[in-house]
């Protein structure tokens, strides 16, 4: 059985190195941003 971040990975491995664009809520108000995801790193 894998771990969460295993899972994440997987569920995340198109996305990284693109962008992506995302919209979050900042201080009273939505903003759009554009996030590039990366790989995580085992430790």
């Amino acid at each position: 059985m894998g771990d969460a971040q295993s899972l994440q990975r997987l569920m995340f491995a198109e996305a990284i190195g693109r962008p992506l664009p995302i919209t979050v809520f900042r201080n009273a108000v939505l903003v759009d941003v554009i996030a590039e995801p990366v790989e995580l790193k085992t430790v």
